[in-house]
């Protein structure tokens, strides 16, 4: 006796995903074979970091220029290397009036690495604003350096919380 013998028939699709899965086992073996030589590049890259955390709580001084306690980086720069400065900090003030903060690097101000906040009368409420600047020396001297951060206020009640300094040097 002869059996019927069916035949299934099988559909176009899974002879396609057989082919993108072939073709997807070479492209990850030819990648795992001949890896991507991807050059370095040579600009930007961080040749030295440092930073330092000031007070929790400094008092700023009415009308008159203070560096920010415990501030204070030495840090060597080498030929070619640039210099980057961040500041972060919280100011709170109780009464209206200017605040500057400035770089200072080896005794000398930076004029241009300077910020100002300015806070108006508002009535006897306090006023807390976050502070963030940063300041890039290009070309710099090579040789061992110091950097710090003054304030100047105005208000004579001012007060600066959570200070931090970052420095990094990179070609």
């Amino acid at each position: 006796m002869v059996e019927n013998i069916k035949r299934k028939h099988i559909g176009t699709i899974p002879y396609i995903a057989l082919i993108f899965s072939i073709i997807g086992i070479g492209i990850g073996t030819v990648a795992i074979i001949l890896p991507a030589n991807v050059p370095p590049q040579e600009e930007n890259i961080i040749t030295g970091m440092w930073s330092s955390v000031g007070y929790d709580t400094f008092r700023v001084p009415d009308s008159s220029i203070e560096y920010i306690p415990n501030l204070l980086i030495n840090f060597t720069i080498s030929e070619g290397e640039n210099a980057y400065f961040v500041f972060n900090g919280l100011i709170e003030f109780e009464t209206p009036g200017l605040v500057q903060f400035a770089f200072w690097v080896d005794g000398q101000s930076y004029p241009q690495s300077f910020t100002n906040t300015e806070v108006p009368n508002l009535g006897g409420a306090n006023f807390t604003a976050s502070v963030s600047f940063f300041y890039t020396l290009y070309d710099f001297t090579s040789g061992n350096h110091n950097v710090t951060a003054s304030v100047y206020s105005s208000s004579t009640a001012s007060t600066l919380w959570f200070s931090r300094l970052l420095i990094q040097t990179f070609v």
